[in-house]
C-alpha cells in the first residue's frame, strides 16, 4: 500500500456542521500547516506533504458535483466529513510502526479497526467531542433571552430557513407573513443564532 485515504462521516445536523467547521478552523495541529478554503474546507498538511487531514461539509461537496442525485444530497445533509490522507510511503510506514502492524499490506491497513484508530487519533488531537459538547445549541442560546414558548417558535423558524431557504415567507402556501419573518429574523440575529453558518 502506498496511498491511503481514511474517511469518517459524522452526523451533526446541517447548522451544527457549519458551527463545528468554525470551531475547528480556530484550532491548530502542529507541526501541520492549516489552510481554510472558502470558509468551508479545512486542511491540515504536513510540511513534506506526506499527510493531509481534510474536514468539510459533505453536502457542499455533493452539491458541487455536476450531477448530484437526490439520494446523495439526502445522505449528505448534516454530515461532516473527515479524511486522513497518507499520500507517501513513509507516512504509511509511520502508521504501521505506531500501530504495531505486521506489515503494510491491504489486509493489515484497510480494516475498519485501523481506520477508526487512525481517524480517532485525529479527532482526539482536535478535541472534537469536547468541542461538540461545549457548543451551546440554538435552543439553549435562545432560552437565555426569551421565554420557552418564544424560543421554541424561533427554533421552528430557523428550521424553516434551513429546510425552505431564506425568504420562505414568499411561498404563500406556508402562511407565514413577511412581518413575522423579519421579526423572527431580527430576534435570531440579536441572539446570534441567525446565519451562524
Amino acid at each position: 500500500v502506498s496511498l491511503i485515504h481514511y474517511a469518517k462521516d459524522i452526523c451533526l445536523g446541517e447548522s451544527d456542521v457549519w458551527k463545528m467547521i468554525k470551531i475547528l478552523a480556530a484550532k491548530r495541529l502542529p507541526p501541520l500547516r492549516k489552510n481554510f478554503y472558502e470558509d468551508a474546507t479545512l486542511y491540515f498538511t504536513s510540511k513534506a506533504r506526506t499527510k493531509q487531514i481534510r474536514i468539510y461539509p459533505k453536502l457542499k461537496e455533493v452539491l458541487d458535483r455536476k450531477h448530484a442525485t437526490p439520494e446523495a444530497i439526502a445522505h449528505a445533509k448534516g454530515v461532516l466529513r473527515l479524511e486522513l490522507c497518507l499520500v507517501k510511503p513513509n507516512s504509511i510506514d509511520s502508521l504501521v510502526k505506531k500501530l504495531r502492524l505486521p506489515d503494510k499490506t491491504t489486509c493489515s491497513l484497510l480494516t475498519e479497526e485501523i481506520s477508526d484508530s487512525a481517524v480517532g487519533e485525529v479527532l482526539d488531537k482536535l478535541n472534537f467531542f469536547e468541542s461538540l459538547s461545549n457548543e451551546k445549541t440554538n435552543l439553549e442560546l435562545l432560552l437565555e433571552h426569551f421565554t420557552t414558548r418564544k424560543s421554541l417558535n424561533l427554533c421552528g423558524f430557523l428550521e424553516m430557513v434551513n429546510e425552505r431557504g431564506e425568504g420562505f415567507y414568499k411561498d404563500e402556501s406556508l402562511g407565514f407573513s413577511k412581518d413575522a419573518y423579519f421579526r423572527d429574523a431580527r430576534d435570531c440575529r440579536k441572539v446570534k443564532v441567525w446565519k451562524r453558518q
